[in-house]
């Protein structure tokens, strides 16, 4: 998990001719293949394969890894630099022991020789 603080900031909207303030919000996330159904549910292209993400794109994966529903889309504007920066880092960060490979030309994730040396074909 990624915990991450976007800084509060005042905007003016001209529309009105207010002030809007922002509070600091502590956004925690979890790149996860839940995160990426989501947003492949939505784009309907592959997470996986694609090269680039457009900003708007990157900002909905961000969202699609929030443990909060609740936070409101328009934070996900005001990400700093730093928090994309740490945002990358995070997703490639290879967090896990399972890896991908093939044994025999078939693709497997999977030992294939129980602990007794049996194959569990």
């Amino acid at each position: 998990m990624l915990q991450l603080t976007i800084p509060g900031a005042r905007f003016f909207d001209e529309r009105t001719e207010e002030f809007i303030l922002y509070k600091p919000t502590i956004l925690k996330l979890e790149h996860s293949l839940i995160s990426i159904h989501k947003w492949e549910s939505k784009w309907h292209k592959s997470y996986l394969s694609a090269k680039e993400f457009t900003a708007e794109e990157f900002r909905d994966y961000v969202r699609c890894m929030c443990l909060d529903s609740s936070v409101p889309s328009d934070t996900f504007l005001r990400l700093t630099r730093q928090n994309v920066l740490d945002i990358r880092t995070y997703i490639e960060d290879p967090m896990t022991a399972t890896t991908f490979g093939q044994t025999n030309g078939n693709p497997t994730a999977f030992p294939l020789n129980a602990p007794n040396g049996t194959s569990i074909s």
